[in-house]
């Protein structure tokens, strides 16, 4: 597991996201898939269309703006089976993007590691204390409240 703090942002974050693909880490990666299409999941996808080559939103409910750039899928996804039969439909998935609560985070981004075999997978956390969760599946963690709280400290020191 790779915790992803303030720190990290040129080196390991969005940006590398955008910029590595499974085979070339030069180029610009292929297929990114995130994961919830809440408000936070759409703006992730978004950004990531500047860097990739296409970028797939999944989404219990439809968003509203969704850019042209970001294909969306309109699905629940809550069980094995949800994800394996989107796994079915989605290939070619260089990373994964999960974002929403931490318990959601955990399970489909466990469950889209097994199912896609994506290069990376990466999960946002909201709770700190959940981070040991995430310890041995493979999965990369940002600490969004450490990511917040670093980024102002830094910038009124």
């Amino acid at each position: 597991m790779y915790l992803l703090s303030y720190p990290d942002i040129g080196t390991r974050s969005m940006d590398t996201i955008r910029r590595n693909p499974r085979d070339n880490p030069d180029e610009t990666a292929q297929h990114v898939l995130v994961i919830d299409g809440g408000h936070f999941g759409l703006a992730v996808a978004e950004y990531l269309t500047e860097g990739a080559r296409s970028v797939t939103l999944v989404s219990e409910t439809k968003p509203t703006g969704v850019a042209d750039e970001v294909t969306l899928i309109q699905r629940t996804l809550s069980d094995a089976d949800d994800v394996r039969a989107l796994a079915s439909e989605v290939t070619d998935i260089d990373i994964i993007v999960v974002v929403g609560s931490d318990s959601e985070a955990l399970l489909l981004g466990y469950l889209a590691r097994h199912e896609f075999d994506p290069r990376d997978v990466v999960a946002g956390i909201s709770n700190p204390a959940n981070e040991a969760a995430f310890e041995g599946t493979g999965m990369d963690v940002i600490d969004m409240p450490r990511l917040f709280a670093e980024r102002i400290r830094s910038g009124y020191e």
